[in-house]
C-alpha cells in the first residue's frame, strides 16, 4: 500500500517482500529517500497524525516504530503474538491500537512500550481499526456483518495513561455497515 504524511510530504510504500518499506519525498519533486528491508511482508503502515512517527507491521509479529524526524531512526518494537493487519493511533497520540491474526484488539502505551490491555478475541482476524477524536475505537474482523465500536474513555494524569475497557459484551455496540 501507499501511505502519505501530508505534513512532511513523505510517502511510504509497503507490501513488496523484496523491497520492504520504501520512503519517497512527494513535495516539489518525486524522489526516493531510502528503504528498509524487513524479513517478512509488511501488511500495514501508518503515520502518527502529527507526522513524527511511523508504525509498520506485518507477518513478522512485530510493530516497528520509526522516528520520522530523525531520518527514520528505529524507536523500538512492540512484540505481537501473531501477524498484525491493522493499526490506529489514539487521539492523544500516546497509544497505538493493533489487531490482526490473533483476533484481538491490543492497545499499547507508547511511553512504556507495554500493553495497556487486550480486548476479548473476535471470531476472526482484525483487519480494520480506526480511533475517533472522542476515543471511540472502531474495528472490524473478517466475516463481520458490521463494525464493532468500543468506547474507550481516556483517563490521564501527569505520569501515565489508562484506558477503561468495556466490561461486558453489552458494552460493545454493533453498527450495521451501510
Amino acid at each position: 500500500g501507499l501511505h502519505v504524511d501530508p505534513r512532511s510530504s513523505i510517502m511510504v510504500e509497503d507490501g513488496d517482500p523484496s523491497a520492504g518499506a520504501v520512503f519517497w519525498s512527494v513535495s516539489d519533486s518525486f524522489r526516493r529517500l531510502g528503504s528498509m528491508v524487513f524479513r517478512q511482508v509488511l501488511r500495514v503502515t501508518t503515520f502518527r497524525p502529527d507526522g513524527k512517527f511511523l508504525a509498520l507491521a506485518g507477518d513478522n509479529k512485530l510493530i516497528t516504530l520509526l522516528d520520522v524526524l530523525n531520518d527514520f531512526d528505529h524507536d523500538g518494537d512492540l512484540p505481537c503474538g501473531q501477524p498484525v493487519r491493522a493499526l490506529a493511533w489514539s487521539p492523544n497520540l500516546r497509544c497505538l491500537a493493533s489487531g490482526g491474526e490473533d483476533r484481538m484488539v491490543t492497545v499499547w502505551d507508547l511511553a512504556s512500550k507495554h500493553v495497556l490491555f487486550q480486548m476479548d478475541p473476535t471470531k476472526d482476524w482484525i483487519f480494520k481499526l480506526a480511533w475517533s477524536a472522542t476515543g471511540l475505537l472502531a474495528f472490524s474482523h473478517l466475516g463481520a456483518q458490521g463494525v464493532r465500536l468500543a468506547p474507550l474513555e481516556e483517563v490521564q494524569d501527569k505520569k501515565e495513561i489508562t484506558l477503561e475497557r468495556p466490561n461486558t459484551e453489552e458494552d460493545l455496540a454493533e453498527k450495521e455497515e451501510t
